[in-house]
């Protein structure tokens, strides 16, 4: 149903308190006009597009905070140096994952052995500079 895109999609816009009230008065009205099994249908596809919609900004909260934890220390590190010495990838290919940048529609993001690797390269990169820190004493 394309008028479930539409009105998920005009929800997504609503800005103030009154825009809500009008947009659920125009659903009632929709709604209203609808025979039974008409409303199930329609309500059940509004729910599934609003939990895709949630679902989509859950992945990109989720590949946000990786960049908002990394970004604190890239002005110490070089993510480029980290992603071609332990993933063997470029540069953007690091960033595009850690900022959740949208890839062929859907944002992409580290999977759980990327963080993990992320992780220990991070862990590893702090015990070098630890070390070099301890033979100039």
């Amino acid at each position: 149903m394309d008028t479930v895109k539409k009105l998920v999609h005009e929800y997504r816009n609503l800005k103030a308190e009154n825009d809500f009230t009008a947009f659920d008065k125009k659903l009632d009205v929709m709604l209203a006009g609808m025979s039974g099994q008409e409303r199930n249908d329609f309500q059940k596809e509004y729910e599934d597009e609003l939990l895709n919609t949630l679902q989509q900004a859950r992945e990109v909260i989720n590949s946000v905070s990786a960049w908002v934890h990394v970004e604190q220390i890239a002005r110490y590190v070089s993510i480029s140096y980290i992603a071609k010495q332990y993933f063997g990838k470029s540069r953007s290919w690091l960033h595009h994952k850690l900022k959740g940048d949208y890839i062929n529609g859907k944002p992409a993001e580290l999977t759980p052995a990327e963080k993990k690797k992320l992780s220990l390269a991070l862990e590893d990169i702090s015990r070098q500079i630890h070390q070099t820190a301890l033979s100039l004493v």
